[in-house]
């Protein structure tokens, strides 16, 4: 059985006249946010999931990564802005919507139409666990990968 590699999170349900409409939110400053993570919104602001959600899930379409430029020039013209990690991250809600998630663990035919939490890796990598019980995640197919593989691509719609 083969091992997959863990790849962010991709948004399959595009919207009929192919745009999406991100919002920005803000973000703390010392929690990074990765492109292609899906994060929750709390007391107004991101956060990383826990695994206890149900629902309220939205994409990470632009980063806090340090030393993205867009906008940051203009307001530290000295050049800092290299260092300095922006307070927001761009999402779109993805609550209800069909994406493509890497599945942690070893897939068994049984996970198939089986519902499943989500977590998010130490690198921002968001997955569905398959070691836990919860409702976040139905998983409909396996995208890359097959039965008896580990960390194998799926497709799932979120709660």
């Amino acid at each position: 059985m083969l091992t997959y590699r863990l790849k962010p999170a991709e948004l399959v349900d595009k919207p009929p006249d192919g745009s999406a409409f991100a919002q920005r939110i803000p973000a703390p400053t010392n929690v990074d946010f990765r492109l292609g993570e899906i994060v929750r919104i709390a007391s107004d602001q991101a956060a990383k999931l826990t695994g206890s959600e149900t629902t309220g899930f939205h994409l990470v379409v632009k980063d806090n990564t340090p030393g993205l430029p867009e906008g940051s020039f203009v307001d530290n013209p000295d050049g800092t802005w290299f260092a300095r990690r922006p307070n927001f991250i761009d999402v779109i809600p993805v609550s209800g919507r069909r994406v493509i998630l890497n599945a942690q663990g070893t897939l068994a035919a049984t996970h198939i139409g089986a519902q499943r939490p989500l977590s998010t890796t130490t690198d921002g990598i968001t997955v569905v666990n398959l070691g836990d019980t919860g409702t976040a995640a139905r998983i409909l197919q396996v995208v890359e990968g097959r039965v008896g593989d580990t960390n194998a691509r799926v497709l799932v719609e979120l709660a």
